[in-house]
């Protein structure tokens, strides 16, 4: 080899040292472990697979009979429903054009609800990935029927039914509540957003003892901010436990030598640990806000900064948490604010009689 070959060899093995170099460098942020009590993390996640065990090993019939209920109705419950914020919510010339077809699914759908929630809701969901959801869409559309049906009833002066119909959907949503999966909770209050200001259109028509009975009811709504703090923890844990997992790297190239990589350098077991710490700085947060003056943000996502700059899984699976509680806090409000309007209204009804 000439002298010019090997001066050409040695400037690319100094490139490819060089590169080495700078590669380790910037990627050694990615496999160093964080500065974390790895003990009391993995505690927190055995607490918090706890309770997704406890979801997945649910009773599966109250589950199969309201999916049941949403397929047999599919094409009824998927028609645009136009919803707005007045009263009443709903285009009264549109639902009066279809009233036949609505009485009658209502009416199936009446029968089915009842016995689903006759012995208390209880809503299992697996969480294999390939595992289906809820039908979300047409679960909210029932939610919107029900309540049509609801005021409709009202105005027939048939308070005690319409009564028991809003009763009825607070236990239903009630069983979603308690399910600790971020979709569902978040369902929740979205079922919270048009139950409350529809009740809001006739608490003025309902008689005052139907309408103690919803003030009642009202009173042991659940705590849809620690149905929220339990949904994100069980939503680390799925997905710390799926990370990792020979089957997430199935359909990519490579993707066994990658598994085997990840796991000796240490790179899964760091992602692990930054996603639940960030998971318990977070909703630490939240409960200390919770308890304290609640005033300002009760999470500023600038301090979480670490955890998203040298990480692979928390910029990808990780939630907006900011956005998702603030939702979470405006539907919790809008049951305080209904709970209070309805209180007024009967203290006004004491004070007026003779």
């Amino acid at each position: 080899m000439g002298r010019g070959a090997k001066k050409v060899v040695l400037i690319v093995l100094a490139l490819i040292v060089l590169a080495v170099i700078v590669a380790a460098i910037v990627l050694r942020p990615y496999f160093t472990m964080p500065d974390v009590d790895q003990d009391a993390l993995h505690a927190k996640l055995t607490e918090w697979q706890a309770g997704v065990a406890e979801m997945e090993n649910r009773p599966k019939a109250d589950r199969e009979a309201l999916n049941n209920l949403l397929q047999q109705h599919r094409d009824f419950l998927r028609k645009d429903l136009d919803w707005k914020q007045e009263c009443p919510p709903f285009d009264r010339e549109a639902v009066q054009a279809c009233s036949e077809e609505i009485e009658q699914a209502i009416a199936d759908i009446d029968k089915r609800l009842e016995a689903i929630l006759a012995d208390g809701f209880v809503l299992q969901q697996s969480t294999d990935p390939e595992a289906d959801f809820l039908p979300l869409a047409e679960t909210m559309r029932t939610v919107k029927y029900e309540l049509i049906a609801m005021m409709g009833e009202v105005e027939q002066k048939q308070y005690a039914p319409a009564t028991d119909r809003w009763l009825r959907l607070a236990d239903f949503n009630a069983g979603f509540a308690a399910t600790p999966s971020l979709l569902y909770t978040m369902l929740n209050i979205s079922m919270q957003k048009v139950m409350m200001p529809a009740l809001d259109c006739i608490k003025a028509d309902l008689p005052t003892d139907q309408l103690e009975r919803i003030v009642a009811r009202l009173e042991k709504w659940p705590d849809a901010e620690e149905q929220f703090i339990r949904s994100m923890q069980a939503e680390t844990a799925i997905i710390v436990d799926l990370f990792g997992q020979e089957g997430s790297y199935q359909n990519v190239p490579g993707g066994s030598f990658l598994l085997w990589f990840a796991d000796k350098s240490n790179f899964i077991e760091r992602e692990r640990m930054v996603l639940i710490s960030l998971a318990d700085r977070q909703l630490t947060d939240i409960e200390n806000w919770r308890t304290s003056d609640r005033q300002g943000a009760p999470i500023d996502n600038t301090e979480y900064q670490d955890a998203f700059q040298y990480s692979l899984l928390v910029p990808i699976a990780w939630p907006n948490v900011v956005k998702l509680f603030e939702k979470v806090v405006d539907g919790e409000q809008l049951n305080k604010d209904l709970l209070t309007a309805l209180r007024a209204e009967l203290q006004s009804r004491k004070a007026e009689k003779p």
